[in-house]
């Protein structure tokens, strides 16, 4: 006679379990727009899905309100989360930030910096983390932005910690903006 290898108790779980996984992935946004400005100036972000949620294609066009001053497209495999105008370095030209996600148990943050320049918006890469710093590092960041600076934390892995549980606290990392480029403070 045929006996099945799990019971009703513990496929039951599963089963939604699945469910509420694969319904997650289904509705994920894969999509993001917004208008922000600051002062005179005015930034449009529109990220729209190519290739299901697998990719995206990020049209950026900074200006004031009046014209449209500089206009930027990029590719990126993680979704826009979040996007600012400020003016990190008070030289009354605005900077744009806008901070990805990707998926997966890890979480990465990406931030991309955008500055206007001859009437061009130019990427700026983000400083490295130093090789300590990548030791203890596996994910779970986020951006914030305060008081003209950018502001990274991210949860302290030791080398034992499991992806779930890390124990060696929160650490802080304070970026300037010094109209060139992103320095991290000491």
């Amino acid at each position: 006679m045929w006996q099945p290898l799990f019971s009703a108790q513990v496929l039951r779980p599963l089963a939604c379990l699945a469910l509420i996984l694969f319904a997650g992935i289904a509705s994920a946004d894969c999509q993001y727009y917004q208008q922000l400005t600051h002062g005179p100036w005015r930034a449009i972000i529109d990220a729209r899905a190519e290739n299901g949620c697998s990719l995206q294609t990020i049209h950026l066009a900074l200006g004031t309100r009046e014209q449209k001053l500089g206009e930027y497209t990029l590719t990126a495999s993680d979704p826009v989360r979040d996007a600012w105008l400020t003016d990190l370095d008070d030289n009354q030209s605005p900077e744009l930030i806008l901070i990805t996600t990707s998926a997966g148990s890890g979480s990465y943050a990406g931030l991309h910096l955008f500055t206007l320049n001859a009437n061009a918006l130019k990427p700026l890469e983000p400083p490295s983390l130093s090789k300590h710093l990548m030791s203890e590092f596996r994910g779970h960041d986020r951006y914030l932005l305060r008081d003209r600076l950018i502001i990274r934390e991210y949860p302290i892995y030791r080398e034992q910690d499991p992806n779930c549980c890390p124990t060696g606290g929160l650490r802080r990392l304070f970026y300037r903006f010094n109209g060139e480029a992103l320095v991290l403070e000491p």
